[in-house]
């Protein structure tokens, strides 16, 4: 007599794999692509500051190379609060008070960030003399600064609601921003470098400008959304007053922190305190910024057979302009090294 033939079932674990993948999928698209909007806008900016002019170009680069530090710690500091809101989530009981909690204290830590950096920033003419830049070249970093700056908080803002919104599974809310964000970049750059649409040209701080305004278009667009969803709304997420929190917000810290310190330790490392390549492929035609202008080269060799100093990452240009301006030595900037006797002598 023969056995009975036996229906071969498909594993579980194959199954539960492939709705994890789906899931995962799901979430995550939207935010790969709200994060190519948010460099496109970057890429942006260097466009129209190219075809306003190449030195407008390098002064584009360089101030955001004094940007950047500040801005990639905040970034690492509120994306802790993802898995922090996760595990409020999950642990049940009151999860919107306690993860309305949580988001107060990314955004409270996201405005003190902003604060800290305008204050270092406020000098950046003197401090890019400190350092040995040109004065015209300094100058109009600190003008392009004047309009740049202040999109600090809006965008750390953006960054930690989107942590929410993911946690909560509502992705597609920042896609939106992002998009919405990279047009209306474009199209305020255009009128506010160039004078169209009816503004006024205000050049190289109209690119500033114009990214600080998106970048807070970003942010109400997630404070419009968790009014318009049903379950944001009842969270109540960026309902005033924020009130700190000194448990969440330590956590916070505790967590973010180290994020935020590698992230800006790995860029640092890969990045000079100068104008990009590209932007110094463009600026060798402009006479005035030649002389700090130079594409990565390798290290050569001296006549007393040591190396030239290695480049800088932004971080550390940086921290040294801030200690240079304690030290007092801001208001006497040392001269460009080709501009020196000995320099035309060994010339």
């Amino acid at each position: 007599m023969s056995a009975a033939p036996q229906t071969v079932r498909p594993r579980a674990g194959a199954g539960a794999f492939r709705r994890a993948l789906a899931a995962t999928l799901a979430l995550s698209w939207p935010l790969v692509l709200a994060n190519l909007a948010v460099n496109a806008m970057t890429a942006t900016d260097y466009m129209m500051l190219g075809w306003l002019s190449p030195r407008a170009l390098a002064v584009g680069a360089l101030g955001f190379n004094l940007y950047q530090p500040a801005f990639l710690l905040g970034i690492g500091l509120v994306a802790a609060l993802s898995p922090i809101a996760s595990a409020q989530l999950g642990a049940g009981g009151d999860a919107a008070e306690s993860l309305r909690r949580a988001s107060q204290q990314a955004f409270l830590s996201a405005l003190a960030i902003a604060a800290v950096t305008w204050i270092a920033l406020i000098e950046t003419t003197p401090f890019l003399a400190a350092i040995g830049e040109l004065p015209d070249l300094a100058r109009d970093v600190g003008t392009y600064m004047r309009g740049f700056q202040w999109g600090l908080a809006p965008n750390l803002l953006f960054f930690a609601g989107r942590s929410v919104f993911a946690a909560l599974e509502r992705p597609r809310p920042t896609l939106v921003a992002g998009l919405a964000g990279v047009a209306f970049n474009a199209v305020a750059n255009y009128a506010l470098v160039f004078g169209k649409f009816g503004m006024p040209a205000l050049g190289i701080i109209g690119s500033g400008l114009a990214t600080t305004l998106a970048q807070t278009l970003m942010f109400a667009i997630l404070v419009a959304a968790s009014l318009v969803d049903p379950r944001m709304r009842r969270l109540r997420l960026f309902a005033l007053p924020w009130l700190l929190a000194r448990r969440e917000f330590f956590a916070l810290w505790r967590l973010g922190l180290p994020i935020g310190a590698a992230i800006v330790a790995a860029r640092s490392g890969f990045s000079r305190p100068q104008p990009s390549s590209s932007a110094c492929s463009a600026a060798r035609r402009s006479k005035p910024i030649r002389s700090r202008c130079r594409l990565p080269r390798s290290p050569s060799w001296s006549r007393w057979g040591s190396a030239r100093r290695r480049p800088l990452g932004s971080a550390t240009l940086l921290a040294r302009a801030i200690r240079l301006r304690f030290r007092g030595r801001v208001d006497r900037p040392s001269a460009s090294p080709r501009s020196s006797p000995s320099f035309r002598r060994r010339r």
